[in-house]
């Protein structure tokens, strides 16, 4: 049986003899990660690109070629109305280096969120079910998370060395992962 592979990248690395090749497919396919975002966000709505062109006001060739774009080629107003036409906004930081403030920042948000929800949910049976159910599926997975990073912070081997960090990190709309981390249909 053939092997299998996680990912393109993974293949490239263990096919081929040349680091620096390996390297450059890399970066190269980190410049693309911002139009398959797009091109699968499209795809979970089930939207084709000529529907999406419509919506844009644009033509269908259009569409393709911002879903075939490096990021440095995609403007923020491009993807501002690719937002809109999905029902969706788009959030931007200009970071340094993940560092612990990032982390609380995020924390923090993650607590005002949550916050949120709970107003939504009084006095609403549906919504409090559904937030009881969020919590029940996610919180067990986001302890044993913190608890790794604690064990590997604690580790006597641990690496401590600076990753090389993305300048550009993208993600795809929340609602729309699955516990899993594959993106999934979206509502």
């Amino acid at each position: 049986m053939a092997r299998r592979y996680r990912s393109v990248s993974e293949m490239v690395r263990e096919l081929s003899d040349d680091q620096e090749f390996a390297d450059r497919f890399d970066r190269e396919a980190a410049k693309r990660s911002l139009a398959q975002k797009l091109f699968s966000m499209r795809c979970a709505y089930g939207i084709t690109q000529a529907e999406m062109a419509k919506q844009l006001g644009c033509t269908q060739g259009r569409i393709s070629k911002l879903e075939h774009s490096p990021y440095d080629a995609i403007k923020v107003g491009d993807l501002m109305a690719y937002a809109k036409a999905v029902g969706r906004g788009i959030s931007i930081a200009f970071l340094k280096t993940t560092t612990a403030g990032f982390v609380n920042y995020h924390i923090s948000e993650l607590k005002r969120h949550l916050r949120h929800l709970s107003e939504l949910a009084r006095g609403d049976e549906s919504i409090s079910k559904g937030i009881a159910k969020l919590l029940d599926d996610q919180i067990p997975g986001l302890l044993q998370t913190l608890l790794e990073v604690a064990q590997d912070i604690e580790s006597p081997d641990n690496d401590t060395g600076k990753a090389d960090q993305p300048t550009l990190s993208v993600s795809a709309p929340i609602e729309d992962i699955a516990a899993e981390g594959e993106l999934v249909k979206a509502p």
